[in-house]
């Protein structure tokens, strides 16, 4: 009788453990989405802020740009 109970009980902690790594996939499984929706965020924002350099750099050229001209037909107008 004892034996049977010992193999119950192990048969009991296996069934528990099977329990748990399922638990522990699904875990898993749940921490990798959200992992890939953060990589995902950080690589849409990395864009955005890429982009946005890149047209404040390229708002700055134009501006000395301007400020070029201005300051040539600026002189030239005083000369005349």
């Amino acid at each position: 009788m004892t034996l049977i109970k010992a193999l119950a009980h192990r048969n009991k902690s296996f069934d528990l453990s099977g329990v748990e790594f399922q638990k522990l996939r699904i875990n898993l499984r749940n921490v990798q989405e959200k992992n890939l929706q953060l990589a995902q965020a950080n690589s849409h924002t990395l864009d955005e802020l890429s982009t946005n350099r890149d047209r404040a750099c390229f708002s700055g050229i134009e501006v000395a740009q301007n400020e070029a001209f201005l300051f040539h037909y600026i002189a030239a107008s005083m000369t005349n």
